[in-house]
């Protein structure tokens, strides 16, 4: 199987949805997700990444990725796209790397990004978002 590529026209997009499965994809985007309810299972490359309730992933641009559900009941997070334009000073370094591991899981989350409220509330937070995650290296 081929992965598609998904060409994300806004610099910025926010859906709180029902987590399911996805084909591998890449995008010219930043991807953040916050696992609000149940799990999700994260896969990049040959690995598959386990999330639980409160944990985050961050996808890096151009990284082919996929989604799967395995747990049954609800299966709820937080997905958000933003153009390089909004990462500032770290676009260069996100286009040219990527984490080994791309979940933190939520006790290892800053409370700055660990959240009830809707992230898009807070103008700084995709910046603080990526700044953290640049930092875990």
């Amino acid at each position: 199987m081929f992965p598609v590529y998904e060409e994300k026209k806004e610099n910025l997009h926010f859906r709180s949805k029902t987590s399911r499965h996805a084909s591998p994809h890449l995008h010219n985007s930043i991807e953040f997700i916050y696992i609000t309810e149940g799990t999700l299972e994260l896969g990049m490359g040959q690995e598959l990444y386990h999330m639980d309730k409160g944990d985050f992933a961050v996808i890096f641009p151009d990284v082919i990725h996929h989604y799967q559900v395995f747990s049954p009941g609800i299966n709820r997070g937080w997905y958000l796209w933003a153009g390089m334009t909004l990462t500032g000073q770290f676009a260069d370094t996100l286009q040219k790397s990527c984490p080994d591991n791309p979940v933190i899981t939520s006790k290892n989350l800053h409370p700055d990004i660990r959240t009830e409220k809707h992230p898009l509330e807070y103008s700084h937070w995709i910046q603080r978002a990526v700044r953290l995650c640049c930092e875990v290296k």
